[in-house]
């Protein structure tokens, strides 16, 4: 499975595994602010790899 954004893909792969890294950090420290700002991270980036990817499936077809 090849596609024209190889990097694109893998950055925001990169992003998708810092940001379960962060909420796994944030839920070991159990700081509250520091948990919660992990999670809005990990959020926003979930949900920036999911749009992306639904978008270059839709180009793939």
């Amino acid at each position: 499975l090849r596609t024209r954004r190889g990097p694109l893909l893998w950055f925001e792969g990169l992003l998708f595994l810092y940001a379960v890294a962060a909420l796994w950090a944030g839920w070991l420290l159990r700081d509250g602010g520091l948990w919660l700002f992990h999670g809005m991270l990990a959020l926003g980036f979930g949900a920036v790899f999911s749009l992306s990817l639904l978008h270059s499936m839709r180009l793939s077809r």
